[in-house]
């Protein structure tokens, strides 16, 4: 039996720069968590050990059923530091995105609304991501979305930065963040209207080659160009979403969950007929109940890496 703390671990999920992730049993409460647990040479460095203990501290503060769940954080003397986590059963995005037969489209935008929701809970308790991205969201159990990693999030109560560089991942940041002005919540939201403009479709809404420029200076694709079985409603509220200027993008969380919202109530997805085949258009009723089956039985939180360090 190999121990970290008062957790047995039973076996490695991922890895990643930062540290190693294990589906563990907690001895003490006898249930299975997610224990991420940094590298000996990433607590070498202070920043770095600072940025786990951030992911472990915005965590612990945000109670939301959108939010992965950190449990425990602690130091050991012989193994280092390590976070409990909840473990998860599913995929995440990206790999949800190449399951067939796709989900529902209805389906996929009720989860669009969960992460919605979850960020602005995470906004209204002063916390940005910063760094929303395919491999950074998960369905759980077939049906509910979870938002992971706040290893690079700004916490109303951290004044840690890191001159001339941004931490992020370019092919998913706002155009505020990739030119290295200061990003709000409006930031993350943008993030999400990408993430999910490539949910639904299949297709980034910036194109190579080299999308940060293009994030920063160009239009985004319309999604119906993408796919013209998919509502004109839904492309409306991604592009007001990802409008350059942040003051005309929705303001909260809450306001970008309520348009996709207001398209469901709409029945623009009787338009399901053009965008599943009339075949299928009782499944565009359904929402939250198309299984996102992972390739094992037990997938858990894995150690998600923030993107490389961008220098515009």
């Amino acid at each position: 039996m190999t121990l970290v703390g008062k957790y047995e671990l039973l076996q490695q999920l991922g890895a990643g720069a930062m540290g190693i992730v294990y589906r563990a049993r907690d001895t003490i409460l006898d249930r299975e968590v997610a224990l991420k647990v940094m590298r000996p040479e990433s607590q070498m460095d202070n920043e770095t050990l600072e940025r786990f203990r951030r992911e472990a501290r915005a965590g612990a503060q945000l109670k939301h059923p959108s939010i992965v769940t950190v449990y425990d954080m602690g130091e050991t003397e012989g193994s280092g530091t390590y976070i409990a986590m909840e473990l998860l059963d599913g995929v995440d995005w990206r790999a949800a995105l190449k399951q067939r037969p796709p989900a529902p489209l209805a389906t996929k935008i009720a989860l669009i609304v969960q992460v919605c929701e979850g960020l602005s809970h995470a906004h209204r308790h002063g916390i940005v991501h910063r760094d929303v991205k395919p491999s950074n969201l998960f369905v759980h159990q077939q049906h509910q979305a979870k938002i992971l990693d706040f290893g690079i999030a700004r916490l109303a109560s951290s004044h840690l930065t890191r001159t001339g560089k941004i931490l992020g991942t370019p092919n998913y940041m706002a155009p505020e963040q990739i030119i290295g002005q200061k990003c709000d919540s409006r930031s993350d939201l943008f993030s999400v209207a990408m993430v999910s403009f490539e949910f639904l479709s299949g297709s980034h809404p910036f194109q190579a080659p080299f999308i940060p420029k293009r994030i920063a200076n160009d239009f985004p694709e319309r999604l119906t160009d993408v796919d013209p079985r998919l509502p004109e409603e839904l492309d409306f509220v991604l592009q007001k979403a990802m409008d350059k200027n942040p003051d005309e993008r929705y303001q909260t969380g809450e306001d970008f969950a309520g348009a996709l919202r207001s398209v469901l109530a709409n029945g623009a997805l009787s338009l399901g007929q053009t965008a599943v085949g009339t075949e299928h258009r009782d499944e565009m009723t359904e929402t939250l109940t198309v299984a996102f089956t992972p390739d094992a039985p037990t997938v858990a939180a894995k150690e998600q890496e923030s993107g490389p360090e961008f220098i515009p």
